[in-house]
């Protein structure tokens, strides 16, 4: 096994213009003829009757301001807090404030705005969530250190130390440390320690393994040749011919020049289709040992029933004879 060093992947908003606000028109009817100095404030006998209508012009905040309002920026509920400011504190009950006709408007905008918010939230949460159960994507949980980097080096040396003397268990204790560290962090270094641990799998021949950790180091790298190579061994030796067949048509892809694939594109089509025959006369003969069962009770058997193939579309007829 060579090292696999050389493959080592290290990786204000602009403020808002002041809303339009509805100019305030205060008539003021005194019910009382008084005569106030300057210098002294209105009596308590003093009683006026104040009635405040609001009509929607383009006057803006500022010139409210200007005018002595009271007015502030904020959201939809200063508009009301306007309105009611224009009306003075007097001990006579004025007029119920009239709220501006926009406001209905408002409300009715923001409750659409509200549902739409709502629906768009749920969609991406469910992406999310799709997106956050798709079993491909490795979780980056945290970013490597320089002692995690020193620490993968001296595992991957380790391992390969162990691997070419034939101790392949203590060189999956240390690519299975090493894996620890990298694939904790969705690191891509990972790929080459899960191909590497497959290695040592498949010299204990435990072709299963093999296929699971190449599995992983193909979804990290999908473009891994040795990882490729090892899991397409793995497939024929657990009899998973068309698997290992397309594995090596992938490697094909990448290395059009390597005569390992090349052998085996040609070899592994004809131990399909002679396996496929022989799980098709297994299945005809079991059917026909269930189907005797059945007929026996009415003095038939499949021998009274011919198949023959269509040579043209590979199909069966049946047909019944005496």
């Amino acid at each position: 096994m060579s090292d696999d060093e050389g493959e080592t992947f290290y990786d204000a908003q602009p403020e808002h213009q002041a809303e339009s606000l509805p100019t305030t028109t205060t008539t003021t009817t005194p019910t009382t003829t008084v005569s106030v100095s300057s210098d002294a404030a209105p009596t308590a006998t003093e009683e006026m009757t104040t009635a405040t209508t609001s009509t929607i012009t383009p006057a803006s905040a500022a010139a409210s301001s200007s005018n002595g309002s009271s007015t502030t920026r904020g959201d939809g509920n200063d508009l009301e807090s306007a309105a009611q400011s224009s009306s003075p504190s007097t001990g006579a009950p004025a007029t119920e404030p009239v709220q501006p006709a926009m406001q209905d408007g408002g409300h009715a905008e923001t409750e659409q705005a509200a549902a739409s918010l709502t629906a768009d939230s749920v969609e991406n949460a469910e992406n999310v969530e799709n997106v956050e159960t798709e079993a491909e994507i490795p979780p980056i949980a945290r970013e490597l250190t320089d002692d995690d980097r020193a620490r993968l080096k001296e595992l991957r040396q380790s391992g390969n130390a162990h691997f070419g003397a034939g101790r392949y268990n203590e060189a999956i204790t240390d690519y299975t440390e090493a894996l620890d560290i990298a694939a904790s962090a969705g690191d891509v270094e990972a790929a080459i320690f899960f191909s590497n641990r497959a290695a040592c799998y498949s010299k204990l021949n435990n072709h299963a393994l093999v296929v699971e950790d190449c599995d992983d180091a193909l979804r990290i790298n999908p473009e891994y040749g040795k990882a490729l190579t090892r899991r397409a061994v793995a497939n024929e030796a657990l009899e998973h011919l068309d698997e290992a067949l397309r594995d090596y048509e992938a490697l094909l892809k990448l290395d059009p020049n390597d005569a390992a694939a090349k052998r085996a594109v040609k070899r592994l089509p004809d131990q399909i289709r002679e396996r496929n025959e022989k799980l098709k006369d297994e299945m005809l003969g079991k059917l026909k040992s269930l189907g005797n069962m059945v007929l026996g009770k009415f003095g038939l058997s499949t021998d009274n029933f011919q198949m023959v193939q269509d040579p043209t579309s590979g199909s069966y007829s049946i047909n019944f004879k005496q």
